[in-house]
């Protein structure tokens, strides 16, 4: 969802700066959180700063550092189907390339080949300076990036909720949960939001509704995982 990338973006840029709602002493220490990992979970390093546990994972899930080609062909053809509708011509070659560069900015992709839901987890980091955002700001911008599926090309039928969550070894995490159709396919979107100094953690999950089993496990999924950082 490249709209709510860039909203995001904007939102916690702008948290570094006087403008945005006062950040608490509470908030500025930001403290590690104490989490006990579990034996059966699987480490992944994520970047030098932080390491993720995943548990409760059954064989139907792939983890990987790279994106799998479906994904890759997903984000190329939707991009195609964008520049047809505007009318300009598209090279398919050069629309895959695209989508293979964007996906590298992802620390880590969950998913399932046959089905082809996924889940893509992104850290990024605050600017150097900038203020840690309170649990406020991370909602907001939660909000900001839902509402920003309106925006994306052949998005029609959105239903979507924001609620506070927990993300085990972070401070501040937001949940969300959409029901839209893209150029009339039906998907579910979910997935949280937070902030563990110094980075923001995007957790988006996308699943086009072909195996019923999927959304159940992703969701045990994400609710049992840890963040540990330095």
């Amino acid at each position: 969802m490249r709209a709510i990338y860039v909203i995001l973006l904007f939102v916690f840029l702008l948290s570094g700066c006087a403008t945005v709602a006062p950040v608490s002493n509470e908030n500025a220490t930001l403290p590690r959180q104490v989490v006990t990992i579990p034996d059966n979970a699987t480490p992944v390093q994520l970047n030098k700063d932080c390491r993720v546990y995943i548990s409760d994972m059954s064989d139907r899930w792939t983890v990987s550092a790279t994106a799998p080609d479906f994904l890759v062909e997903e984000r190329a053809h939707k991009r195609e189907l964008n520049l047809k509708k505007q009318g300009k011509n598209v090279d398919k070659n050069q629309l895959l390339e695209v989508a293979r560069k964007q996906l590298q900015n992802e620390e880590l992709f969950v998913y399932n080949a046959l089905s082809q839901a996924y889940l893509t987890v992104d850290l990024v980091r605050l600017k150097e300076g900038g203020r840690p955002p309170s649990e406020k700001v991370v909602r907001q911008s939660t909000v900001y990036g839902v509402q920003s599926l309106q925006s994306e090309g052949g998005v029609t039928d959105v239903s979507s909720s924001v609620n506070n969550s927990h993300l085990a070894g972070v401070t501040h995490a937001t949940k969300f949960n959409a029901s839209y159709r893209q150029f009339e396919q039906p998907i579910e979107f979910s997935g949280i939001i937070g902030f563990q100094k110094p980075y923001w953690l995007f957790l988006y999950y996308t699943d086009f509704l072909k195996d019923v089993d999927d959304m159940p496990q992703m969701e045990q999924l994400m609710e049992a995982i840890i963040f540990e950082f330095k």
